[in-house]
């Protein structure tokens, strides 16, 4: 709906998190996301990105939730546009960040990586890159402490909500 309703008006890019290459695997090889993005941002990419993506019926994606390198990729890619283009993220996530950089299982999962914090922050901070967060499925409840691959816990919703203020785009901005 976004990509249709702005695609005349709006550049777009698409950088997966994780990529497509990810494994089910309760490894890193889960949390592989591409140094570059997928489909750099380009004027009328609406076709291009849907292409690229996965369809909502799609099941055979695999993987954790490598928010903060998929966050990395994407603000490289911003970064290198001119400074007078107006750059933004529109962070679309269905769960709590982990696949912190280093991790190893069980930590991979369990743990929440709250460095997807501070670069969401710090690109709204320093280089003036606000990140809109939309989160899929996510329920307002504390996740329980057990091996399952979601963060221990932790209250996604919350986090994405936090996330949102830090980006400088909380739901209640009235602009």
């Amino acid at each position: 709906t976004v990509l249709t309703k702005f695609n005349a008006k709006l550049n777009f890019g698409a950088s997966l998190f994780p990529s497509v290459f990810a494994s089910g695997d309760y490894n890193a090889n889960a949390c592989k996301v591409n140094a570059v993005v997928e489909i750099p941002v380009a004027a009328n990419n609406k076709d291009t990105i849907l292409a690229g993506i996965p369809g909502p019926m799609d099941i055979s994606l695999k993987g954790g939730t490598p928010t903060a390198a998929g966050m990395t990729a994407a603000l490289k890619q911003l970064k290198s546009l001119p400074a007078d283009v107006p750059r933004a993220v529109l962070l679309v996530t269905d769960g709590a960040a982990n696949c912190a950089t280093g991790a190893i299982p069980p930590p991979l999962f369990e743990s929440y990586d709250s460095l997807v914090h501070t670069i969401v922050a710090d690109a709204y901070n320093k280089d003036k890159i606000p990140t809109y967060v939309v989160g899929i499925d996510t329920k307002n409840v504390v996740s329980m402490v057990k091996m399952d691959g979601d963060p221990d816990n932790i209250n996604t919703f919350t986090k994405l909500n936090e996330l949102a203020v830090q980006g400088g785009k909380p739901k209640n901005d009235p602009v």
